[in-house]
């Protein structure tokens, strides 16, 4: 008898970055990660997890909790609260994914060499995932939506982003923002390796990742924001900005390198709940 191919989804690796802080909120994405993907490792980076919290993550099913290392990277010396509210560690670990370290690749036993979804703590799937893993096929990034569409991404870019990308304000009149908390990657597409190579030399930078000085706590998520603008309008994106540019930089305004077809698979709820925490199963001994 002919062996069929595995199915790709068994070759998804999920990761997520958590803190302690988060850590409450984050049980409920990782039970829908253990509901509609059953057979993914996840790959849990500590950003400051509680040694209990360490503990009980290192009992779920296919659940590898990986410490982040600040050495590794020398922009956090004495400014490791800045660069956190940057989101560069999410960048970091995106491409020390990518890079599979000796290190990394002894932590874990992944069945997955192409395939990551990132998943921020507050992400749920809520929809089973074999189209978004199809899409893959035809888009090496795939966002859950756009940002805030009505509005244009550079808005929510310092000057010292746009310095460092060379990228001017009215050149970027148009483009939406994609979304960062949720992120399908094909780590095997030339297309995805580079975007990522140019999202991390941004991270690299403060001037480019963070701008001058931190905007308000979730900025972007409360109203009043101008539409339409391409001037600054106080609220710098970060990760978001920084990505939703180099797309559309380098591969134009359509930004077809990307798809939102899996935007109704996601949901986002920045607070805990019981809803997917009951699916959450625990290692076989």
């Amino acid at each position: 008898m002919e062996s069929k191919d595995p199915d790709p989804i068994d070759y998804l690796t999920v990761v997520t970055g958590i803190s302690s802080n988060h850590y409450s909120e984050s049980l409920d994405m990782i039970g829908t990660v253990h509901y509609y993907l059953p057979n993914s490792d996840l790959l849990i980076y500590d950003l400051g997890l509680k040694h209990y919290q360490v503990k009980v993550l290192q009992k779920l099913r296919n659940t590898y909790v990986i410490l982040y290392n600040y050495s590794r990277y020398p922009q956090y010396d004495n400014n490791v609260p800045v660069f956190m509210g940057c989101y560069t560690w999410k960048v970091h670990i995106l491409h020390e994914i990518k890079r599979e370290h000796q290190e990394l690749r002894s932590k874990w036993n992944s069945r997955s060499n192409q395939l990551f979804l990132w998943l921020d703590a507050s992400s749920r799937i809520v929809k089973p995932m074999d189209s978004c893993i199809k899409t893959l096929k035809s888009f090496p990034l795939v966002s859950r939506a756009k940002h805030l569409p009505e509005h244009n991404i550079v808005a929510f870019a310092k000057d010292s982003t746009l310095r460092y990308l060379n990228i001017t304000r009215e050149s970027m009149r148009g483009v939406p923002g994609l979304t960062a908390n949720i992120l399908l990657l094909n780590k095997s597409n030339p297309i995805a390796q580079f975007l990522l190579e140019k999202w991390v030399d941004c991270a690299f930078h403060r001037e480019c990742i963070c701008g001058d000085g931190l905007p308000p706590y979730l900025c972007g998520l409360i109203g009043g924001i101008p539409k339409g603008t391409v001037e600054y309008n106080g609220c710098h994106r970060y990760d978001q900005t920084a990505l939703s540019l180099l797309v559309a930089k380098y591969f134009g305004k359509s930004q077809e390198v990307t798809s939102e077809d899996c935007s109704s698979t996601f949901h986002v709820e920045r607070r805990p709940t019981m809803n997917w925490r009951r699916y959450i199963t625990l290692k076989k001994h």
